[in-house]
């Protein structure tokens, strides 16, 4: 079950219909999912109550009748005929107002969506670092670097922290520490950069911050919303994309064994209806998907990690990258996949992808099994 699939499952289930049973396990465990059920919800709430009000009003008679109101018309005669499920032309009209308001709304919303705010932090010299700072998780409100700074042959140290947030700004506690740059040894810390005086700064994502440095040029702050807290290597970004599946030179592990390795192989995977598919030698094949595969096991997923039990044995498969930004993946390994079938032999290593075949709702298997 992908929750592509899933709005017209939500707005049945809103409607007082049944839904698969596989559909509603998925809507009761997905956080995405239940979130569009309770903006489902919420529209329809607000519609009806709209509704009701207009239905009420009363008309002074005159000589000379006002029109109809054509929404209110338009409404209630979709209200009483319509064809598709009723919170699905609520929702419709809801989309069309929204969109004849104007695109300056868009705008301006788009700036404050999401709870972590990426910040780019360039010091006029060498690559700009990232830091990403969230706004619901106090452990992760904070990032720091210390670096070179090449044209000024120094050292620069700055720590950011989030300290509060309204609206689409954040307000960020910055401090800044230079040192000399001193050839064959020295010594450059954190602490010494808490020691430093800090300079608060309300920044709205969007715009750019300086930040004067004494003795250096201004630290250039610029930054955006996310809704996520992406994965970072050292002061980088190394996130997934959406809805993508990524395996890197993968290492399987059963306990501290490796039992796999497919050391410089690399698929990269985004849509629900192609798994990737790794045959270790002597081990068999795995299929990894973020669609439920008939069979698999759910793992559990942390960073560059997918750690799940294969008939009693705990596995991880890790990887070069992050692998995907879910937090489980489905895996389903076929001891004996019979490997000469697609060209291979029991010894041979393969990573490439498998296209799957949806059976039931929400439940996939490898489209030349489906038969």
């Amino acid at each position: 079950m992908v929750c592509d699939s899933a709005p017209e499952f939500v707005s049945a289930l809103c409607d007082g219909e049944t839904i698969p049973v596989a559909v509603a396990e998925h809507i009761s465990t997905c956080h995405a999912c239940q979130g569009r059920l309770n903006d489902y919800l919420s529209f329809a709430v607000k519609l009806r109550l709209t509704a009701s009000r207009e239905l009420c009003e009363t008309i002074t008679p005159r000589v000379w009748t006002k029109p109809q109101n054509r929404l209110a018309a338009a409404w209630q005669k979709g209200w009483g005929t319509m064809r598709i499920p009723r919170l699905a032309f609520a929702i419709l009209i809801a989309g069309v107002l929204a969109l004849a308001s104007g695109l300056a709304v868009v705008k301006v919303r788009a700036r404050d969506e999401g709870t972590v705010v990426l910040l780019t932090v360039s010091t006029g010299s060498g690559q700009p670092a990232e830091c990403a700072l969230s706004t619901v998780d106090k452990r992760r409100d904070t990032c720091a670097s210390i670096g070179k700074v090449v044209d000024y042959s120094s050292i620069l140290g700055y720590k950011i922290r989030l300290l509060a947030r309204s609206d689409s700004r954040v307000k960020l506690g910055i401090r800044t520490r230079t040192w000399a740059l001193v050839h064959g040894s020295g010594s450059y810390s954190i602490a010494d950069i808490d020691r430093q005086p800090q300079q608060q700064f309300w920044f709205e994502p969007g715009d750019t911050l300086k930040v004067d440095v004494p003795g250096l040029a201004s630290l250039a702050i610029k930054g955006n919303w996310l809704d996520h807290m992406p994965s970072l290597a050292g002061t980088h970004t190394i996130d997934p994309g959406p809805e993508e599946l990524r395996i890197i030179s993968p290492l399987l592990l059963e306990g501290k064994d490796v039992i796999g390795d497919m050391e410089g192989g690399a698929v990269t995977e985004d849509k629900p209806d192609q798994a990737v598919w790794i045959h270790f030698p002597k081990q068999g094949s795995y299929l990894i998907s973020l669609s439920q595969l008939k069979g698999a096991i759910q793992g559990d997923v942390r960073l560059n990690r997918i750690t799940f039990e294969d008939k009693g044995r705990r596995c991880v498969l890790l990887t070069g990258t992050p692998i995907t930004r879910a937090n489980h993946a489905w895996v389903l390994h076929q001891p004996d996949p019979n490997p000469r079938k697609v060209g291979l032999t029991p010894d041979s290593g393969f990573i490439g992808s498998r296209p799957l075949v949806e059976t039931t709702p929400g439940v996939w298997v490898p489209r030349d099994l489906s038969n």
